[in-house]
């Protein structure tokens, strides 16, 4: 979110650490993903401001689904 939007994709990152009886440290990453939901212009009739707003999340959703692809391919 930032000062221009109420609306955001967010990633948080929690990092989980234990320490066994014999020093033995196990590590481990959780990423949670939270992303603003793309929106359908023409059923919304969203407009002004909010339609911009839209349209920006709709095109890095985008942007997100092709990086997610060309990772599953690899």
């Amino acid at each position: 979110m930032n000062e221009h939007s109420s609306r955001a994709h967010t990633i948080i990152l929690v990092q989980l650490a234990q320490t066994s009886k014999d020093s033995v440290v196990i590590k481990s990453n959780m990423f949670l993903v939270d992303l603003a939901g793309s929106e359908q212009l023409k059923k919304s009739l969203v407009e002004g401001i909010h339609r911009q707003e839209a349209i920006c999340i709709n095109r890095s959703l985008l942007s997100l689904g092709k990086c997610i692809c060309a990772l599953v391919k690899n």
